[in-house]
């Protein structure tokens, strides 16, 4: 199988290059191909997120440049369009669920069973209480379904 695992970034250049260093050597065991899309928004001041060698020299990882703050929702979407692996994986840029997990569900892709990863991280001290809460609730919700 081919992956395309998707990254929307906003200010996250030192956390974006851990991951990288974190998920690369996984994807390139784990799969016949791959490619990272990283889909950037600019700061307030029109500043980009930056990767740092050796990433940004890498064949197999595509940053997009959004032309202005458009949001993570909007990053996501760009990226996933672009994507052109087999599967395409969404994941944050502080890689808060291991990539690793997916080991758990490449064997029902293999049977075509449609699933949805998601993951959580802690608490943020930039975070509000309440989206916090709306978060947990959404999780809640959307519980994960063991097949």
């Amino acid at each position: 199988m081919d992956i395309s695992v998707i990254i929307p970034t906003y200010k996250e250049t030192d956390r974006l290059n851990r991951t990288l260093k974190e998920i690369s050597p996984y994807l390139e065991n784990k799969f016949r191909s791959y490619e990272v899309i990283i889909v950037d928004d600019p700061d307030e001041q029109g500043n980009y997120t930056k990767l740092q060698p050796p990433y940004d020299k890498d064949q197999k990882i595509k940053f997009l440049r959004q032309h202005s703050r458009l949001g993570k929702g909007a990053a996501v979407r760009r990226g996933c369009l672009d994507g052109k692996g087999e599967i395409i994986l969404f994941m944050d840029a502080d890689h808060s669920t291991p990539i690793e997990e997916l080991d758990q569900f490449l064997p029902q892709l293999n049977d075509r069973v449609p699933c949805m990863v998601s993951g959580a991280r802690t608490y943020q001290d930039d975070e509000s209480k309440w989206r916090r809460v709306i978060g947990l609730a959404a999780m809640l919700i959307f519980a994960h379904r063991t097949i």
